[in-house]
């Protein structure tokens, strides 16, 4: 039988409220929903230029029309995915190791197209099984387009 643990994520700080980052149980990891927030700035991200700056450059596409309609999804995904990628890193698993997750959008219609482009810089084959919610709010602020409940498996 299998028992849940609770393993922390050194790099990364305390949820946003009273609830575990990552649950284990077996080889299995259940992370809680990711959303866009920088705890060490206190904030959303709400565009390119709240990432690092070569990855703000990398991702804009400089027509102005295009960057402000889908600045902010595609920088709140690039967000989520970095992190992500970096804490089942630190728990010796990986982003090929996600199986599933749910998605949950605030406007699925003009953010999913743009979430679809960047979640495929993450997983360029294979990408894991997945639900897609619209939902009317997310967490902490009206600023959150979208919320990553991803499970993934820990390397044998």
């Amino acid at each position: 039988m299998f028992k849940k643990e609770i393993p922390q994520i050194k790099s990364f700080k305390e949820p946003l409220s009273n609830y575990s980052l990552v649950s284990k149980v077996g080889p299995f990891l259940f992370f809680a929903g990711q959303i866009a927030y920088d705890p060490e700035r206190k904030m959303v991200i709400k565009g390119y230029r709240d990432l690092p700056d070569e990855e703000g450059r990398n991702l804009a596409t400089g027509r102005t029309t295009v960057d402000e309609k889908e600045g902010p999804i595609i920088a709140q995904t690039w967000f989520i995915f970095n992190n992500l990628k970096k804490m089942l890193e630190e728990l010796g698993s990986s982003l090929d190791n996600i199986i599933h997750t749910h998605i949950y959008m605030v406007n699925l219609d003009r953010d999913f197209p743009a979430f679809e482009r960047v979640r495929s810089m993450f997983f360029k084959k294979n990408p894991p099984a997945s639900t897609v919610v619209e939902v009317s709010r997310i967490a902490v602020n009206d600023d959150c387009l979208i919320e990553y409940e991803p499970i993934a498996v820990i390397n044998e």
